[in-house]
């Protein structure tokens, strides 16, 4: 029989010809099944872009912050996504070394110490044991999941500084790094210093990190913080703050800002001598603003305790003197669950400024430029090339911002990696399969995992085609583009990490 020839219809329906009129028939309801299956498809394909080109950017954005997103590929549909999955993201806290290493000193198998943990802060902070979860990837790190509603600020234990509540994802960016005893590495755009403070804790006594940052307001900030999380270990004296333009700062100038000390001179707890506290003050009121200007900035010591002082003495002999170097860019933190208002109640902010007047000026202009969206990337590529320049041969550099933007993440890699390096090369290789030790599997998946979904909503594909650089398609999936923490994915706060190594030219 040919499919879709006319079949009689019986003129007595009976059982019988029932059974014999559908057996004859059979092929052509096959088709008429297919037909009707691919019409359905199509319908359905339909809608969901009909629907997809209704969603709209929130309301709370400015037209200058939806501009920029256009402009970096990114589609409104992140923002309904993220907007949706905000009720139920965890938040994370950072368990503090020396609690986990009185922990340690009872428990040797990791099952264990996690169970110890978990029970630990299931007291402390008033929540159900099976609601708390260790983030397996964290490793040494020691980073748990807690529900979104989990009060922090009034419990003992984050008073005194045995918890430190921070994103998962921020700690990944120091995962990358993988600063050891011992290191010394500088941090750029350092302020709150919460990264910092992590990298403190790896790189011990014997090691030392610097931070730079603009803004000094936000670095007294930061140095309250190094000291209160140095005060039940050494943290504390392994950290020195500059307030200075991480676009031209060098160690060199930053040295030649301390006074000479002698049993004379007396510095205060946050190590200054009263003439370096006296020139800080003086800028900060002579600028009129907490926040200098990029390119114009003199450098000043904010927080340098005697340790951290004769550490730099001791180890400037040779520069470039960094062992590694983070550059948390500056950016416009559209990825920061923290500073957005996408009109859930989830996103409602702290006390003080609210997430509706973050989101209204999230920082898309410059000073420099009368184009807000090309002036960042510009701003974050100068931060990239001095913190390469600052870089020991063999070190290692990792690039961070919480920005979904194609324009402030790969495409400022892709220009920086164009741009002539001198005696050396930058070697882009994955941020985590590259780190080693135990627990190295976990690391493993976790790259595997990001690469697969680094092209989520084709931010990086669109952006890469529109440079005419789909030649680096492949190097995408490979993660030598950087990786991406989604929120959809990760159940953390956005961050793009890429790891970069300075080989020395043969």
């Amino acid at each position: 029989m040919i499919i879709g020839e006319a079949t009689p219809v019986p003129s007595v329906v009976d059982v019988h010809g029932l059974r014999c009129f559908f057996t004859s028939y059979q092929p052509s309801l096959s088709l008429i099944f297919f037909v009707y299956t691919t019409t359905l498809v199509l319908i359905l394909l339909r809608l969901k872009h009909e629907m997809s080109a209704t969603v709209h950017y929130p309301t709370r954005f400015s037209d200058a912050l939806v501009d920029h997103c256009k402009s970096g590929h990114v589609p409104p549909e992140v923002f309904c996504d993220v907007a949706k999955q905000v009720p139920t993201l965890p938040r994370y806290v950072r368990m503090h070394p020396s609690v986990v290493s009185s922990f340690q000193a009872a428990k040797s198998d990791v099952s264990h110490l996690v169970a110890e943990m978990i029970e630990w802060l299931s007291r402390e902070l008033d929540v159900p044991s099976t609601a708390i979860h260790y983030v397996e990837w964290s490793l040494s790190y020691w980073c748990f999941a807690v529900p979104r509603s989990t009060s922090l600020s009034d419990k003992a234990a984050y008073k005194r500084g045995d918890i430190v509540p921070m994103d998962v994802a921020s700690v990944a960016a120091v995962m990358a790094l993988s600063p050891c005893e011992g290191d010394v590495v500088l941090d750029v755009c350092c302020a709150p210093a919460m990264k910092l403070c992590t990298i403190a804790d790896r790189v011990g006594q014997s090691g030392l990190v610097v931070g730079v940052d603009l803004s000094t307001d936000r670095l007294f900030t930061a140095r309250s913080l190094v000291a209160r999380h140095g005060a039940s270990s050494t943290t504390g004296s392994s950290s020195v703050l500059f307030s200075g333009d991480g676009c031209t700062f060098d160690m060199k100038k930053g040295l030649e800002t301390f006074d000479p000390l002698s049993e004379r001179v007396k510095v205060k707890s946050n190590g200054l001598t009263a003439n370096e506290e006296r020139r800080l003050g003086k800028k900060r009121s002579r600028k009129g603003s907490s926040v200098g200007t990029p390119g114009t900035e003199t450098c000043s010591p904010v927080y340098a305790p005697l340790t951290g002082r004769e550490t730099l003495k001791q180890r400037c002999a040779s520069l470039p003197l960094f062992d590694h170097v983070l550059v948390d860019a500056e950016c416009t933190h559209d990825g920061s669950i923290a500073h957005l208002d996408l009109g859930e109640a989830g996103t409602a902010g702290h006390a003080g400024i609210g997430n509706t007047h973050r989101t209204l000026h999230i920082n898309v202009n410059n000073d420099n430029t009368d184009n807000p969206v090309k002036a960042i990337p510009d701003l974050q590529l100068q931060l990239l090339l001095n913190g390469y320049a600052q870089l020991k041969n063999g070190g290692t550099l990792v690039y961070a911002t919480c920005s979904f933007s194609f324009l402030q993440n790969e495409k400022v890699l892709v220009r920086f990696l164009q741009t002539e390096h001198g005696t050396s090369h930058p070697e882009v290789i994955p941020a985590f399969a590259s780190c080693s030790g135990e627990g190295q599997h976990h690391l493993v998946s976790l790259q595997s995992r990001l690469n697969a979904c680094h092209d989520h909503y084709s931010i990086v594909s669109n952006g890469l085609r529109e440079m005419g650089r789909t030649d680096l398609l492949e190097d995408m999936k490979k993660g030598l583009l950087g990786s991406r923490f989604y929120p959809c994915v990760f159940q953390t706060s956005f961050q793009y990490i890429v790891k970069i190594r300075k080989v020395p030219v043969e």
